[in-house]
């Protein structure tokens, strides 16, 4: 190793010992543009990430650390200790998956398709969002990126126009169904601000229009008391999807949705299955869950799930 890189590995740890993150990522990614394959440079950026609360982007950096060196005991340590947080469970199967088609329902202002793209996710994501405010943003994110697609209409049973709720909480809990009181008890801010009337397509005519996957596909689900309606309008392709994330509730927080049982015993019929489920929304005073995320795989498409994340990271996604 040449003395201006051992040099250079040398001021990023300290910067990073010291907590001075911004000088350790500026050193860091010296380091990257010099020697990308040394698996020890990559390593440093996945722990300059962690160390500033970007979990994504601290699993990209692991992927192209065990992608150089798959038996590294640190990375692979590092990895568990992400991987088994419940707010990042969700994130061990898409980078063990062979996908190269995400449809991201309900994408807002492009944050999980940003979280896709942190992790090492290269190929085709597809984000709906039919808030006009949310998807001028959505489409700032996904500027210059290629094979990152924004598409400003919300997904639904059947294609129609129907009148969206906004909220007050940068859209995120807007939904085309009325918010209940339980909701605005322990989110006041999801309050309803605004509304009008949005455009409404199918998974079904969607998935139709678009070339079909080489490998897999993902379909994400998060709108807010529609994910019922949403898979109910891909009745045709929703067994051709690998995977589904889906937020479900398990008590209304929006007015005449479809709750959890609904919404699984859909997807069972399918053919998938839960393999993970990360709750997230409770009622404060209570204790009691109101609303979580599931992962489901589809058992009928070749059994995608063999393998951990430490014997497949090695492999391009």
């Amino acid at each position: 190793m040449s003395d201006d890189i051992s040099q250079l590995i040398r001021e990023t740890t300290i910067h990073l010992q010291a907590k001075r993150y911004p000088e350790a990522e500026a050193t860091g990614l010296k380091l990257v543009a010099r020697c990308p394959s040394r698996p020890e440079v990559t390593y440093l950026m996945a722990i300059i990430c962690l160390e500033t609360g970007r979990r994504a982007r601290a699993l990209g950096w692991l992927r192209s650390t065990l992608a150089l060196s798959p038996k590294d005991p640190s990375a692979l340590q590092c990895l568990g200790r992400i991987l088994s947080e419940p707010s990042c469970r969700w994130m061990r199967f898409v980078i063990t998956q062979p996908l190269d088609l995400i449809l991201d329902v309900g994408a807002n202002t492009g944050q999980f398709a940003q979280e896709l793209r942190d992790l090492g996710y290269a190929e085709r994501i597809v984000s709906f969002e039919p808030v006009p405010s949310a998807f001028a943003t959505l489409q700032k994110h996904a500027a210059g990126d290629a094979l990152w697609k924004p598409v400003n209409a919300g997904l639904g049973r059947v294609q129609e126009v129907k009148r969206i709720h906004i909220s007050g909480n940068n859209a995120e809990s807007s939904s085309f169904l009325p918010i209940e009181q339980l909701h605005l008890k322990v989110a006041p801010q999801s309050r309803t601000v605004d509304g009008f009337d949005a455009t409404i397509d199918t998974v079904d005519h969607v998935m139709a229009g678009l070339e079909k996957p080489r490998r897999g596909s993902m379909l994400k689900v998060d709108t807010q008391g529609y994910e019922f309606e949403v898979l109910a309008g891909a009745a045709s392709s929703l067994a051709s999807f690998d995977l589904l994330y889906v937020e479900m509730s398990v008590v209304p927080l929006y007015t005449g949705q479809r709750l959890m049982h609904d919404v699984l015993r859909l997807a069972y019929d399918a053919g998938f299955a839960v393999v993970d489920i990360e709750p997230y929304m409770y009622d404060g005073s209570t204790g009691r869950l109101l609303q979580t995320n599931v992962m489901l795989a589809n058992q009928r498409s070749g059994g995608h799930l063999s393998g951990s994340p430490q014997t497949r990271l090695s492999e391009s996604p």
